[in-house]
């Protein structure tokens, strides 16, 4: 029997990253920002169990690239010994059923390019490969050089009175991001700093670049547990790049 249920007590927030990181240790979450990110309104979390015991989990959200469009952001994880029997597609089954009664019109799903299995099971249910991604992992020990910035350009913490020029800069640095939607879009400034600063940013190891005073780029880093830095995103403005801002930044 498949049984699901919302992710709602201590219990099931425990439970929840269990799995992830049983099935996928390699992008764990820690409990401090999965408890930031379940609090999204707009988000729903759910477990699924196979004869009783707990196999799968499965969250959906606007996409974040555009959370005023009509796509959803759905991940559905199951332990790979317990596939095959239905689970994954009663989550799929449910993640549709939310995302739909909240308007949106279609799921993007990030799957490994050498997990076979998922990709087959995606294929056979109409998803389509819209955009390839690549992770990067820097071991600091090994990490050699430093970059400083040209003349002329200042590199600091950020500090919350730069919130709001960062924000500007963000809408014009989003043009160029790629996306698999048509745009993307971040947003009003709460939902781009709820985001792009969540409360587990590492202030001290994200940054600003300056000129005049001005904010021209930023690099921000989130604590992501387990000893691990997760580098969330470097944008520059366009006029002020292919100068070393961004490898300042990294």
């Amino acid at each position: 029997m498949i049984d699901l249920w919302r992710v709602e007590t201590d219990e099931d927030v425990e439970v929840f990253l269990a799995l992830r990181r049983a099935i996928d240790p390699e992008h764990m979450m820690s409990r401090p920002s999965y408890v930031e990110e379940i609090k999204r309104p707009e988000r729903a979390d759910l477990i699924a169990s196979l004869d009783g015991e707990p196999v799968a989990c499965a969250f959906v959200e606007p996409h974040r690239e555009n959370v005023a469009g009509p796509v959803a952001w759905v991940s559905v994880r199951v332990l790979r010994e317990r596939r095959r029997h239905g689970v994954g597609t009663a989550l799929f089954r449910e993640v549709s059923a939310v995302a739909r009664a909240d308007g949106r019109e279609a799921l993007i799903f990030a799957a490994r390019h050498d997990d076979a299995e998922s990709l087959d099971y995606l294929g056979k249910r109409g998803f389509a490969e819209a955009l390839r991604m690549r992770d990067s992992v820097l071991a600091l020990e090994h990490a050699a050089g430093r970059f400083g910035p040209p003349d002329g350009v200042d590199i600091i913490p950020i500090g919350t009175h730069h919130e709001q020029e960062m924000y500007a800069a963000a809408a014009v640095i989003a043009r160029d991001i790629p996306t698999a939607q048509e745009a993307f879009e971040i947003g009003a400034f709460e939902e781009w700093r709820r985001h792009e600063l969540p409360m587990n940013t590492a202030r001290d190891c994200s940054f600003v670049a300056l000129s005049e005073g001005a904010v021209i780029g930023y690099a921000t880093l989130v604590d992501d547990g387990e000893g691990v830095g997760l580098h969330a995103m470097t944008g520059v403005l366009p006029a002020w790049r292919r100068r070393g801002i961004a490898l300042a930044l990294k």
